[in-house]
């Protein structure tokens, strides 16, 4: 699949926020919802969409990771 201009703008707007809508997305790219929804199929087919992703805020990240093994061995004391 070559990708055309409408393909490379779905792309970036995904890149920007992956938790766009299709509805948001057709309505940015001058598409209806089916055919937008089904590029976007397409470009996961194809493989130019691995996967979408969320990303985290490193310092609220950092405090989860040290609170977390806190709690998993005050509760494992409690067990023994």
């Amino acid at each position: 699949m070559s990708l055309n201009h409408v393909d490379r703008q779905i792309l970036a707007l995904l890149q920007q926020d992956a938790s766009l809508s299709t509805a948001e997305i057709a309505d940015k790219v001058g598409l209806s919802q089916s055919p937008c929804w089904r590029r976007i199929a397409k470009l996961e087919q194809d493989g130019y969409i691995k996967s979408k992703v969320a990303l985290l805020d490193e310092k609220s990240w950092a405090l989860i990771c040290w609170f977390t093994p806190m709690y998993v061995y005050q509760t494992m004391a409690k067990r023994i």
